[in-house]
């Protein structure tokens, strides 16, 4: 069965920062787009949680950190997989100073 996907605040606050940018920068047909890959790689991540990358777990000094990129989309979804929950930290593009970003979780 697979473990159930909780958001911190500041996942919810990139998604919809990220949307929105998209909304206003591309219009609403590729912010949708964004939502619906997002989605994706959100049922991905509950399916197998642990085919994320861990590299910016070793970079950011944050054991079980793991990563996700989002298809067609320059982002990554940060979270770390917990005994009975799934908790998604972060939604960050990936030409951020991303261990800098990491550090104070």
């Amino acid at each position: 069965m697979p473990k159930r996907l909780v958001f911190r605040a500041a996942s919810r606050d990139d998604a919809k920062a990220i949307a929105d940018h998209y909304w206003e920068a591309a219009g609403e047909q590729i912010a949708l787009r964004f939502i619906d890959a997002l989605q994706h790689t959100y049922l991905s991540i509950e399916k197998n949680p642990l085919l994320g990358s861990m590299r910016y777990s070793v970079v950011a000094n944050m054991p079980g950190l793991r990563s996700r990129r989002i298809p067609r989309f320059p982002y990554l979804v940060f979270y770390a997989v917990e005994e009975e929950r799934i908790q998604v930290a972060r939604i960050l593009h990936e030409r951020r100073d991303l261990p800098a970003i990491l550090r104070p979780l």
